[in-house]
């Protein structure tokens, strides 16, 4: 038998592995001689024996001017940061110059000034315009929008005839080929008339160095205010504490606001919807976000809508005067402002919501056809609402309309209008719960207070009431998709030279079938007051319901607690119940009425009650719980 046959390796499998090490180690010390060859062709040439000398000393001294071309690289950058500035400053000195000088002049022409800063991916525009050239700032604007910039914030600065704006942009989506200096040199155009000019000869004008330029030659025909006048630099650092959100106080007249009482807001922001748009936007966003509407200024809106949410508390501080706009265009619209979706809203201050609404009221013919007319101010969907110390004048309709909103505290404000003004109430609530209005002084030509369905958890204190219809809940039963009204509280108010006092209505026929209940009237002073206390289950205003039918909705659960003073008519309580359902539970309690001096009389139908210590009373109660 012969030897075994010996089993050979395969002899690619073994020389595979060295093969490819000697390629890797190759391409390792090829990769390196590059390297050291890219490295010492950065010494400086000089004729010293560089190429003779050991190869680590020759990397250290690579190495070494490496570091010194970076220190040098520095230096170089910190020289042009310097001569930047210098640069700015020449320009802004020079500009100011000439503005004096042609203001000093009486220089007709108006061209604005425009300067724009590069920085990175933000850009700042300064507009320095006449007050009656806003087509500038519109077309700079679209200019921004067109180039994928988008407009961060704005502010705006006035004296006299002459405005500053400032805009703080972020470049989004830049079009193909933007910079700085493109967009610059087409600003100078739009708000020129003309082609950028060439710089002033105090300083070099190298575009590709330099991001902007200023024409030195412009002539203004409108004066900078003085104090504008050592610097734009310093407004610009100033504005920007705003811009950058450095501040939480958004003032309207930073962002176009023209205090003048004339020109519509709109006008001066056109590109904007309303004048406090970034004002409200910046605020919103900022906690602990305001903004101010400034004292002393009077501002002409045509409507403005504030929505959130917004991120955290945010004051609305009201100190100066909005006026609404009298074009009857815009009485087909629900508000004229709103408030919308928005946590922890504060709403306070010394200013006035002029509504404007006498022509509106002039076309209204009293009728059901009476033109729909603007709430001054809507409070929609809003959680935990403080609102306090503010006025509201003569609004359209409404002078507070408080919709699907909770938690909504009204303090210390004042309402007035003429006694023959239709509609408007002061404060409507409807769909709302836990709402509390306290210490407030209303005069109108209708409801003092008026609640709508689904309300509950109202306490209404502290009001004083009058010329007006008093404090009523509905009217109700009008609509088929009606909620039930629970827990409303009226307490410590007077009523004075009222058509009405303390009303419930409801519609007969009515379309829904709601429960209206627990409602305390408690500590009421009246004074020549029509109807003092009335329950009306048959309401049918302008004759337009049905001649009949009942209505359906049950009303239960009223008390009237100390409620004294005065009534011009004969019935001081009249409550007029529907028959298919009459009310239950209704309690007086100390109620005293007069009429001149003499007792007043009660006429009561269908209602099941008691009446304690009370004068006047209703001999034909039904039981006090009707089943």
């Amino acid at each position: 038998m012969g030897k075994p046959r010996r089993i050979r390796s395969n002899s690619n499998s073994d020389t595979a592995p060295k093969i490819e090490r000697k390629i890797i180690e190759k391409n390792r010390r090829t990769k390196m001689k590059n390297l050291y060859n890219q490295l010492v062709s950065l010494l400086p040439h000089q004729p010293s024996p560089v190429d003779g000398a050991p190869l680590p000393d020759q990397i250290d001294e690579a190495v070494e001017h490496i570091k010194g071309m970076t220190t040098k690289l520095e230096k170089l950058k910190q020289k042009r940061d310097l001569l930047l500035e210098k640069k700015k400053q020449l320009i802004n000195n020079s500009c100011v110059t000439n503005i004096q000088n042609k203001a000093t002049n009486n220089a007709s022409s108006s061209s604005p000034l425009v300067e724009v800063q590069d920085m990175g991916p933000n850009l700042d525009v300064i507009l320095a315009n006449d007050l009656q050239n806003y087509t500038s700032f519109r077309d700079i604007v679209r200019l921004v929008h067109q180039h994928g910039v988008e407009i961060a914030s704005a502010s705006f600065a006035r004296d006299g005839n002459s405005s500053i704006q400032v805009l703080h942009d972020k470049v989004v989506n830049p079009k193909p080929g933007f910079d700085g200096a493109t967009i610059t040199r087409k600003m100078k155009e739009l708000a020129c008339n003309k082609g950028a000019s060439s710089m002033s000869e105090v300083v070099e004008s190298d575009i590709s160095l330099w991001d902007y330029e200023i024409d030195s030659k412009i002539n203004w025909g409108f004066e900078i205010p003085e104090v504008l006048l050592p610097g734009l630099q310093e407004f610009m650092i100033t504005m920007n504490k705003c811009v950058f959100g450095q501040s939480n106080n958004f003032v309207i007249t930073d962002f176009g606001a023209l205090a003048d009482g004339i020109t519509d807001s709109k006008e001066v922001n056109l590109e904007i919807d309303d004048i406090s748009y970034y004002a409200w936007k910046n605020a919103c966003q900022t906690p602990g976000g305001v903004v101010t509407v400034p004292a002393g200024e009077t501002f002409l809106v045509s409507s403005g809508e504030f929505e959130g949410p917004c991120n955290g508390q945010t004051l609305f501080q009201m100190d100066g005067i909005l006026v609404a706009s009298e074009d009857l265009k815009l009485d087909d619209t629900e508000f004229w402002i709103t408030f919308h979706k928005i946590d922890d809203l504060v709403l306070s201050g010394t200013g006035v919501f002029d509504g404007k609404g006498a022509l509106s009221w002039s076309l209204c013919d009293r009728s059901s056809n009476c033109h729909h007319r603007p709430a001054s101010l809507r409070i929609h969907d809003v959680t935990n609402a403080y609102i306090q110390g503010i006025t509201s004048l003569n609004s359209k309709m409404f002078h507070f309309h408080i919709h699907n909103s909770q938690n909504v505290n009204v303090e210390n404000i004042h309402i007035t209008a003429p006694h023959d003004s239709p509609n408007t109430d002061g404060i409507h609530i409807s769909n709302s719960r836990d709402v509390k209005i306290a210490d407030t002084v209303i005069g109108t030509g209708d409801d003092c207070v008026s609640l709508g369905d689904g309300c509950a958890n109202v306490n209404i204190s502290g009001v004083a009431c009058g010329p007006g219809h008093g404090i009523s809940i509905g009217s109700l039963g009008k609509y088929s998709d009606e909620e039930d009204i629970s827990g409303v509280t009226v307490m410590n108010c007077s009523l004075s030279n009222t058509s009405n006092g303390l009303r419930i209505k409801t519609w007969a026929p009515s379309k829904s079938s709601i429960v209206v209940s627990d409602i305390t009237y408690a500590d009421i002073t009246l004074d020549n007051v029509t109807n003092p206390i009335i329950i009306d289950q048959h309401y049918c205003p302008h004759d337009e319901c049905q001649k009949e039918g009942e209505s359906s909705i049950q009303i239960k659960g009223v008390k009237y607690i100390n409620v004294r003073g005065s009534s011009t008519t004969e019935e001081g309580i009249k409550v007029k119940c529907s028959k298919s359902n009459p009310c239950e539970d209704v309690e007086f309690s100390g109620v005293e009425l007069n009429v001149n001096g003499n007792p007043a009389i009660a006429s009561c139908s269908n209602v099941g009650g008691l009446f304690l210590e009370s004068n006047p009373v209703c001999p034909n109660l039904l039981p006090l719980c009707i089943k």
